[in-house]
C-alpha cells in the first residue's frame, strides 16, 4: 500500500505538471499568435486559431518531454516500493494456517474473509487464500496493491499521450486537465487513510 503523505506529495506533484502542461500550451500558442499578429498588413483579421510552429512549438514539445520524465520520476519509486510489497515473505503462523486451510474439502466465505482480515495485508498470503477461494467458488477482489498497481499504470499511459498533437486536438484545455486529474486521484488518492 501507498502510505498516505507519499500519495498526496505524487497526486499535488502530478496535478502541477498536467497545469504546467495545459498552461505551457496555452501560452505558446498566445505568443505564436502575438507573433503572427504582427506580421499582418494594417487592416487584415486576426487569425482565429494559430497552430504551434518554430520556436513555440519546440518549447512546447521541450515541455511536454520534461513533464513526461518528471511524471515518470514520481511514480517509478513509487511503483516500485509496490513491487517489492508484493515479494515480502509471510510469517510462518501465516504459512501454517494457509496450509491447513487448503487441505480442508470444505471453506465457507466467512473463512475465507476471516483469513484475508487476519493475514491479507501480505501480498503472497492473500493471494494464496484467494486461490484457495477460487477452488471453493468464492470470489474475492484483486489484492489492493494490485489496483494501486494497475491505477499507476493507468495513469502513466495517459500521461505517456501528452503530446503538441493531443494539445492541439484538445487535450490541453481546462476539462481535459481536470479529467486526467480524475485520473490521478485513482493512482493517488489523497482522502483515504
Amino acid at each position: 500500500m501507498i502510505k498516505r503523505d507519499v500519495r498526496i506529495k505524487a497526486n499535488e506533484g502530478i496535478k502541477e505538471l498536467l497545469k504546467d502542461y495545459s498552461d505551457s500550451f496555452r501560452i505558446n500558442k498566445q505568443r505564436a499568435k502575438e507573433e503572427q499578429m504582427l506580421k499582418l498588413p494594417a487592416g487584415a483579421r486576426a487569425p482565429k486559431d494559430v497552430e504551434l510552429y518554430g520556436e513555440y512549438k519546440d518549447s512546447f514539445n521541450e515541455k511536454v518531454m520534461e513533464i513526461k520524465y518528471k511524471v515518470k520520476d514520481i511514480i517509478d519509486p513509487i511503483r516500485k516500493d509496490l513491487i517489492n510489497q508484493t515479494t515480502d515473505a509471510p510469517d510462518t503462523d501465516a504459512i501454517n494456517t494457509v496450509s491447513l486451510l487448503s487441505t480442508r474439502k470444505k471453506v465457507s466465505e466467512d473463512d475465507i474473509y476471516n483469513m484475508l482480515d487476519r493475514y491479507g495485508n501480505n501480498y503472497q498470503v492473500y493471494n494464496a487464500v484467494k486461490d484457495i477461494a477460487i477452488d471453493h467458488e468464492i470470489r474475492v477482489p484483486d489484492h489492493p496493491i494490485d489496483r494501486e498497481i494497475e491505477n499507476i499504470d493507468n495513469l502513466l499511459a495517459n500521461c505517456n499521450q501528452l503530446s503538441l498533437r493531443n494539445a492541439e486536438n484538445g487535450h490541453a484545455s481546462a476539462g481535459y486537465i481536470a479529467l486526467m486529474g480524475m485520473s490521478v486521484d485513482d493512482a493517488f488518492p489523497i482522502d483515504q487513510e
